[in-house]
């Protein structure tokens, strides 16, 4: 009988789910961000609009995300908070 173990895992959230990766979080977040504008404008999904938009959005967000969890790195590696 194999055993059966706990860990601990990175878990990211976007769009409303939950994933492994940053990239996948931030892609599912923009996605939601941009159907969300959609709908509240009364526009239909057009790919020659969206999908540029959704990529350069997901880039922000992780841009945005590894800056500022950069800057929290060197506190939680000495263990303590500053």
């Amino acid at each position: 009988m194999s055993e059966i173990l706990t860990e601990v895992a990175v878990v990211y959230r976007g769009g409303g789910r939950r994933y492994l990766t940053l990239a996948g979080a931030c892609k599912a977040e923009a996605r939601a961000k941009v159907k969300a504008r959609l709908r509240d404008q009364g526009e239909e999904w057009n790919d020659d609009w969206c999908r540029p938009r959704i990529d350069r959005l997901a880039r922000i967000y992780m841009r945005i995300f590894k800056s500022t969890s950069q800057a929290a790195r060197p506190c939680i590696a000495k263990g303590g908070s500053q």
